[in-house]
């Protein structure tokens, strides 16, 4: 049984005797939702479920080798069908961006996402994990305590034939923002926000005012660096694209009446990041999230605002004025 494709043989099965998971997984006597992962490729079959189904294949006369090329075939058709299915939105535009900036695709559909565990929970329950559900179709799981991960065959398959962003080293296909954000007022906001909130930050200068910056990109990411400043320029928004000691990318954007205007037009989902604005534009203090702790600058704003930060409506965008 080895150098077997479980998934395709799976999927090869149920389309060769034309049957649900539910029928298979009764005439195999395995639970139907560790047959759908299976299927799905999220698991290997233990020993046990192996035989159970090779068994059953055997006890139809059928070859291991004819099923698989079957799923093989008709499994990726399922999955583009499903992909083509996808309705572009800001939401998906946002999601992706989050992809792009700190996701992970695998060969068999496998997306993970990290996040930072010290400042960033309430970001990840209250817009990450309603995008990935709201895309996926189910709840990720957390790989670690700095990590979630969820699959999903169809989703992938759209990364790759819409965005151009292929499972593996993200940095080693040209990876950029897609062509049809650029298309959409809308979804080009949207993306830049999923890209800032995932890998960007928000800093103060001397000068009281802030710089909003988006990477450290690797030394290879220099097409996305620049589909980054050509997004914000199309919006009218001044940026600089620098080039590290180390040979990374990073795109500025420098003074309060840029910063401001990069809150109106684009925003963020990220409460750190809204934290930092807001403290900043309406009351005139720096707070050092990354030396206060969170919690303590979370503190800084209720005392201020006389609410929670998690009260602010996501996406946040906004021009001047707190309401």
């Amino acid at each position: 049984m080895k150098n077997i494709n479980w998934q395709f043989l799976i999927f090869g099965l149920r389309k060769k005797i034309n049957v649900s998971q539910v029928e298979l997984s009764q005439f195999v006597n395995i639970n139907r939702r560790t047959l759908c992962r299976y299927e799905m490729g999220e698991r290997t079959p233990n020993d046990d479920s192996k035989h159970k189904i090779v068994d059953f294949i055997n006890s139809k006369n059928l070859s291991t080798t004819e099923l698989e090329e079957i799923g093989k075939k008709y499994l990726n058709i399922h999955y583009r069908v499903r992909c083509s299915n996808i309705e572009l939105s800001s939401d998906l535009s946002e999601f992706v961006g989050i992809i792009i900036g700190d996701g992970e695709i695998k060969h068999d559909g496998e997306i993970r996402i990290s996040f930072n565990p010290a400042n960033e929970y309430e970001y990840l329950y209250a817009r990450i994990f309603p995008l990935v559900k709201k895309f996926i179709g189910k709840e990720p799981s957390f790989e670690s305590e700095k990590r979630i991960r969820t699959q999903s065959r169809s989703f992938q398959l759209f990364l790759k034939s819409s965005c151009q962003i292929n499972s593996g080293n993200k940095y080693s296909h040209e990876i950029k923002i897609p062509d049809w954000c650029f298309k959409n007022r809308d979804y080009l906001c949207s993306i830049l926000r999923g890209l800032f909130d995932s890998d960007g930050y928000i800093g103060y200068e001397a000068n009281h005012n802030v710089e909003i910056m988006f990477g450290r990109f690797s030394s290879r990411a220099l097409t996305l660096s620049n589909s980054i400043s050509d997004g914000l320029n199309m919006l009218g928004i001044k940026n600089k694209l620098f080039v590290c000691k180390d040979g990374r990318y990073k795109v500025r954007i420098h003074n309060a009446q840029n910063a401001v205007k990069f809150f109106h037009l684009i925003g963020s989902s990220n409460y750190k990041h809204i934290l930092r604005f807001l403290m900043w534009h309406l009351t005139d203090k720096n707070i050092k999230i990354e030396k206060e702790g969170y919690l303590t600058c979370k503190e800084k704003f209720n005392n201020e605002f006389k609410r929670p930060i998690t009260s602010i409506m996501i996406p946040y965008k906004h021009w001047c004025k707190y309401d």
